[in-house]
């Protein structure tokens, strides 16, 4: 045909209707599937059910004719759920499974039959049904999400805990640490007032979890209960006990398990358990924590051997191992004191004596213990030492009296200048790492402070009021004040009329030692600053020496840039290495500064030297008012006493006196 003749044809020729094709089952069903999609349910089934009748006995269409007749069974039965006929839903679906058909029927039939058994509490289809959709399942795993999903139905959808229970017990078989099935079991059991079976199931879910810290919480939280509701200490116990095992920084459950054995008095139990605190101390990060969480066990070990186990050596040891974790424990180191003196460990407690009465001067019992042990050591010159601050205190007795006066004529005046290591003694022990920081670094630190007192205008000028060069001391009896150190260019002391008229040799002696201590490199910046910004702006520098990727304060940053630039000039090799060793020994120790502790550990050290001068506490006592602006008096006073009650005092008391030995 030509294209005209071609075009002629399809222009007249009528299209093929539906009706002209022969229909078959798999037509009729998807015309059936295309009403019901409509909307047409009633449709829909008139077209399934001819498709049904079109179903032929031998396979053709390339389909099974069994697995087509469950097909439309399953159309059926949906599209009458659909309408709300539900039994003839069910009938539909029951035939579905009759015919052979495919394993995705079978589970999509056995669901919705299942759900309208539900729906209906035909409980006993329910569970057939059930049964043989677990008897489709091959894998455990999916066997056990099959058996959670079904016990969660009867227990929130129908109201049947015992059939709930039945299933669960049996996804806990195969899987016993399946945290989801645990959870639905401890829901029953809570349900049902199962005491026994929540503690269980409460401890096993505590423990599947993996976070350390969440495992703790758990365990201490249902440990709780087990002591304040439950009532059941034993089982208590036990959860304690896991939870300090989970998670050992975490004293809590510490001080409940001890409560609970302090209670039954079973105190050999309770030293147990300490003694497996400080077994699990090793795995207790960081070292900070580490430190505080050994120095609470050793202590309660301490008073546990001391108050109930009368083993008096052993909470010596406890407490001395308290102290080493933190030696700043005064109440610890008093309790060692004590518990070495009774045990006629003179020496041993000396030691702790000593730290606890030059950090509480003011404590007249802590000064009468340390007066006592030194005299039960025959170390007759501290002791006089001692008596002195206890006269100053006006709480001497007059034993203390009669000593001071038996030895008036051997107190000496220092002839020998101060030894190499006089500075590093007088610095309280715990502030070396910083002392020996700014040490290295001060020269450096001075050029880059006076840059930036030049660049905020902080300098003074007095120099130029005064038209000549400014020395090194300039006296001006006008002044009102003993000295102070000056903000110049270059170290500069400014000596007023306080301290130039009328003063005893002892008394020049002490404010002369503490204005040398002043100038030591070490100690100039905290004499000259304005507040601790400096002070910190000078320690950020020396860390960023060392560190250069270490971070600064938004609202320093520029005064650190300052002080750094002069560091980075100036510093030599040698100081460099001096300056890494002390940062390196402060991170030893932690890592922790005060700069507040810093600036009062460089007071002390003023005091000291000036005291060492003078040799008269009562003289150096009279003059606190004339020291430059700082601490206010009592506190001053208070590191002037720990000063004359210190070791380090004593000892170079002795050698500047020039005495034998």
């Amino acid at each position: 045909l030509t294209p005209a003749e071609r075009a002629r044809v399809s222009m007249t020729a009528p299209p093929p209707s539906r009706r002209s094709v022969t229909p078959t089952a798999s037509s009729e069903a998807e015309q059936g599937d295309r009403l019901a999609a409509e909307g047409d349910d009633e449709g829909a089934l008139g077209l399934y059910r001819r498709a049904l009748g079109l179903v032929g006995p031998s396979p053709g269409e390339g389909v099974d004719p069994s697995a087509l007749r469950a097909s439309l069974h399953v159309r059926i039965g949906e599209a009458k759920l659909r309408q709300g006929r539900t039994r003839e839903a069910v009938a539909a679906f029951e035939k579905a499974l009759g015919p052979a058909p495919t394993q995705h029927e079978v589970d999509r039939v056995l669901k919705l039959l299942l759900s309208m058994y539900m729906g209906e509490r035909d409980h006993r289809s329910a569970a057939s049904v059930q049964a043989r959709l677990l008897d489709r399942v091959s894998s455990t795993e999916e066997r056990v999400v099959a058996l959670l999903s079904f016990a969660r139905s009867w227990l929130h959808d129908a109201s049947e805990p015992l059939r709930a229970r039945a299933l669960l017990e049996e996804a806990r078989a195969l899987a016993p640490r399946e945290p989801e099935v645990l959870r639905a079991l401890l829901e029953l059991a809570e349900r049902d007032r199962r005491a026994d079976d929540i503690v269980e199931l409460r401890k096993l879910l505590a423990e599947l979890e993996e976070d350390p810290v969440r495992r703790a919480a758990a365990l201490l939280e249902l440990g709780r209960e087990l002591v304040s509701v439950l009532r059941r200490e034993d089982d208590a116990l036990d959860v304690l006990e896991a939870a300090l095992e989970a998670h050992p920084s975490e004293l809590e459950p510490l001080v409940l398990l001890a409560q609970v054995l302090a209670d039954r008095q079973e105190w050999s139990e309770l030293e147990g358990a300490y003694h497996r605190m400080l077994d699990r101390l090793p795995r207790v990060e960081p070292a900070e924590v580490h430190r505080s969480v050994e120095a609470e066990i050793a202590r309660r070990l301490g008073n546990l051997l001391r108050d109930h186990l009368e083993d008096q050596a052993g909470a010596l040891s406890a407490f001395e191992r308290a102290v080493s974790a933190e030696p700043g424990d005064l109440e610890t180191r008093r309790a060692a004191a004590e518990l070495a003196r009774s045990l006629g460990e003179h020496r041993r407690a000396l030691g702790h004596a000593q730290f606890v009465a030059e950090r509480a001067p003011r404590e007249p019992k802590d000064v009468r213990r340390l007066f006592d042990l030194l005299m039960k050591c025959e170390l007759v010159e501290r002791a006089c030492h001692v008596a002195e601050v206890l006269v100053v205190l006006e709480r001497a007795d007059e034993r203390q009296r009669a000593l001071l006066e038996a030895h008036r004529d051997d107190v000496r005046r220092p002839v020998e200048e101060l030894p190499p290591d006089a500075w590093e003694r007088m610095w309280l022990e715990e502030q070396l790492p910083v002392a020996r920081m700014f040490e290295a670094a001060g020269e450096a630190l001075y050029a880059g402070l006076v840059e930036l007192w030049r660049r905020q205008g902080g300098a003074e000028s007095v120099g130029e009021l005064l038209r000549r060069p400014l020395p090194r001391v300039h006296v001006d009896e006008s002044s009102t004040v003993a000295f102070r150190a000056l903000r110049t260019q270059a170290p500069t002391t400014l000596i007023g009329g306080p301290a130039l008229r009328g003063r005893s040799l002892e008394e020049l002696s002490f404010l002369a030692g503490y204005h040398l201590a002043t100038e030591l490199p070490a100690h100039r910046p905290v004499f000259l600053r304005r507040g601790l910004d400096e002070l910190s702006a000078c320690f950020l520098a020396m860390v960023r020496e060392v560190m250069p990727e270490a971070p600064a304060p938004e609202a320093l940053a520029a005064q650190v840039a300052i002080v750094g630039a002069a560091l980075e000039a100036k510093l030599d090799d040698e100081a460099r290495h001096a300056l890494d060793v002390a940062f390196i020994e402060l991170d030893e120790r932690g890592g922790q500064i005060d700069l507040g502790a810093w600036a009062e550990a460089a007071e002390r050290s003023a005091l000291a030297a000036g005291l060492l001068l003078s040799g008269d506490l009562r003289v150096a006592c009279a003059l606190l008012e004339l020291l430059p602006v700082g601490l206010p008096r009592e506190r001053r006073l208070e590191l002037l006493l720990g000063v004359a009650l210190s070791e380090a005092y004593g000892d170079l008391r002795l050698r500047m006196s020039g005495a034998p030995g």
